[in-house]
């Protein structure tokens, strides 16, 4: 029997203002449908923590791309990261340490795969003096003290600029599903 590796799935887009609309159950019984194990997800915003049996993550997020597609008919970018992963990115957040200020509006993007240094060296996302990001491997570490909705850190212009996919999520929810992952 193969060994079980705790994994979250980040879902980019669902649920959001009434788009791609996905309830919860029903977004389970499809992990499950795939042979994933004790499936569950937090919020509406498409973060699910799942077992599943130790391999390449790649083919992960196809495969479930691919069964979202299938059973919804649009498309979901799928980011996938291990417990250990999630464990080290909250754990590594430059902001927290160089701020020093209360974390209610901190958010981390995740981006599918490492992006090029000479892109990020050259990425200006035009924020003003409050805001600050600092990438960091496959994340980018956001503070936006108006929150994330008026923030020019978006989605959009991380992909725009650096050329990979990406979603965000808050401080408050990466927390939550690090809780989640633990036995």
């Amino acid at each position: 029997m193969k060994a079980l590796t705790t994994l979250i799935a980040f879902l980019r887009g669902i649920n959001v203002s009434g788009q791609k609309p996905v309830r919860m159950t029903d977004l389970v019984a499809l992990f499950e449908s795939l042979g994933y194990a004790r499936v569950r997800t937090y919020i509406q915003s498409g973060n699910v923590v799942f077992e599943a049996a130790a391999g390449g993550v790649d083919a992960l997020e196809s495969d479930i791309g691919e069964a979202i597609r299938k059973k919804y008919g649009y498309e979901v970018t799928v980011i996938i990261r291990t417990a250990d992963e999630l464990r080290d990115i909250v754990a590594g957040n430059p902001l927290l340490k160089i701020l020093g200020i209360a974390p209610d509006r901190f958010y981390v993007t995740l981006f599918d795969r490492i992006p090029d240094a000479r892109k990020v060296a050259g990425l200006a996302m035009g924020e003003d003096d409050a805001e600050r990001y600092e990438v960091k491997g496959r994340e980018a570490y956001l503070y936006c003290p108006r929150g994330y909705g008026r923030s020019r850190l978006n989605n959009q212009a991380f992909e725009k600029k650096l050329g990979l996919a990406a979603t965000t999520r808050s401080w408050k929810t990466m927390l939550a599903l690090l809780e989640m992952t633990q036995p």
